[in-house]
């Protein structure tokens, strides 16, 4: 595993620092437009879309570091939905996420993106939110 991987796998200070950024929609927007010229309005309304998506619908989110995604699920929602990243202290922070928004039918994975435990079409959609630098 790279140096970067591994910091980013252990990292309390980076995992953290990096996901409060974006569980903070106006700070993320900020950072956004600063950082890398971008708006970051359209990642909130794809994350939304997550409530529309049917009964049944098996999703793997990965790396899903510390849950932002959560926030477009419903808790009555009837999904497959695994949670999977590389760093068990983002695993910790996305857990807590699903129990702050009474989400419990979330499966959490230790995972890295590029030797992935799953077998081929085990899921209808893959979302990766806030994991370009995983890849």
């Amino acid at each position: 595993m790279s140096d970067l991987r591994e910091r980013w796998r252990t990292s309390f200070i980076e995992a953290t620092s990096y996901d409060w950024a974006v569980e903070h929609e106006q700070v993320a927007g900020v950072l956004g437009r600063l950082i890398w010229g971008t708006d970051t309005s359209a990642f909130y309304r794809d994350i939304a879309r997550l409530s529309e998506l049917p009964a049944g619908t098996s999703v793997l989110d990965i790396p899903c570091g510390g849950g932002v995604a959560f926030r477009g699920l419903r808790p009555e929602q009837e999904l497959h939905y695994v949670a999977a990243d590389l760093s068990p202290v983002m695993l910790r922070r996305a857990q807590a996420e699903a129990d702050r928004h009474g989400i419990h039918w979330i499966e959490f994975v230790e995972a890295d993106v590029e030797a992935l435990p799953f077998e081929d079409r085990t899921f209808d959609l893959v979302v990766t939110y806030t994991g370009l630098h995983c890849f």
